[in-house]
């Protein structure tokens, strides 16, 4: 049964729901709550819908039925599947360095994981949001170390407002207009606790801040000195976005079965193609010398 109960709310409407089974869990549930400021753990109410993502103890028996044979393990947590629902057991002493972290990105992680496997065109996007003096969104996603933290901190530096540099959930809804969009929703660089050493409990990022995206850019680097905006072929920018989509499910998806990461992928694939429908392919060749805000001005 469940003591308290995590939603996080997508900007579609799709509900991520994390749930605590026992004592020890309660308070990583309201961390998990506190690091993506949002509204702290209730009671689950007779209307809430199924919890895929479920967070003991490892001194809890887990649910009948729940093989004991962890699927996935990582320092300080093990993760069971009973049914389509993921358990994960947390050590009551977690590693004493970033690993800490992993109780509380993991779970979320898996929850948005498993709304993508259901078609609720959400998902795990890799980029760096930028809002726009507007209120609207552009999001840059390209390679590991192609420059986006770069790129994120050049925007800051230059008066704009950046969300996130790493991971957003990405999720596709209908704007003001009626019309289909994306809307990003900003999520921890978690890296950070690896390269910084800052401590998960420390981060914080307003995952309820649904940001409606202007644009979706492919971020290089600039082959000359000018920093500017070039076309890109269908073939990379599919590769690109595809990437995008399945980068930070690349873990937590071993704990699915063969046909269900088909099945992810071919939805990582609808996502992408509704993309195209929306944005046309598109690079930011960026240069360190380069004016961003300009740049940006009229995308």
């Amino acid at each position: 049964m469940i003591l308290q109960e995590l939603p996080i709310i997508a900007a579609n409407g799709t509900v991520l729901r994390i749930g605590a089974l026992d004592e020890f869990s309660q308070p990583v549930l309201e961390t998990i709550a506190r690091i993506h400021e949002t509204a702290m753990p209730q009671p689950p109410s007779r209307e809430s819908g199924e919890c895929r993502v479920q967070l003991l103890s490892v001194k809890s028996a887990l649910p009948e039925g729940v093989s004991p044979e962890p699927v996935l393990t990582v320092p300080g947590v093990e993760i069971h599947r009973g049914g389509d629902t993921l358990y994960f057991r947390l050590a009551e002493v977690p590693p004493p360095t970033w690993e800490e972290s992993l109780r509380y990105r993991l779970p979320l992680l898996a929850a948005v994981m498993a709304a993508t496997l259901e078609g609720r065109q959400v998902v795990l996007f890799h980029g760096c949001l930028l809002l726009r003096d507007d209120g609207e969104g552009i999001v840059l996603t390209g390679e590991s170390e192609v420059g986006k933290s770069t790129t994120f901190r050049r925007w800051q530096t230059a008066g704009g407002r950046g969300l996130c540099d790493d991971l957003m959930i990405l999720s596709r809804g209908a704007g003001a207009d009626g019309r289909s969009c994306f809307y990003a929703q900003p999520l921890p660089t978690w890296s950070r606790c690896l390269r910084e050493g800052i401590a998960a409990k420390e981060l914080r990022y307003p995952v309820n801040e649904k940001i409606p995206i202007r644009r979706i850019l492919w971020l290089t680097r600039s082959a000359t000195e000018r920093e500017e905006l070039i076309p890109v072929t269908i073939q990379k920018w599919h590769g690109q976005l595809l990437a995008a989509c399945n980068q930070h499910m690349l873990f937590t998806q071993y704990a699915l079965t063969v046909e269900e990461r088909r099945q992810l992928v071919m939805e990582c694939w609808k996502i992408v193609d509704e993309i195209d429908t929306i944005y046309s392919p598109l690079a930011l060749a960026a240069h360190l010398q380069g004016n961003l805000r300009e740049t940006l001005k009229h995308v």
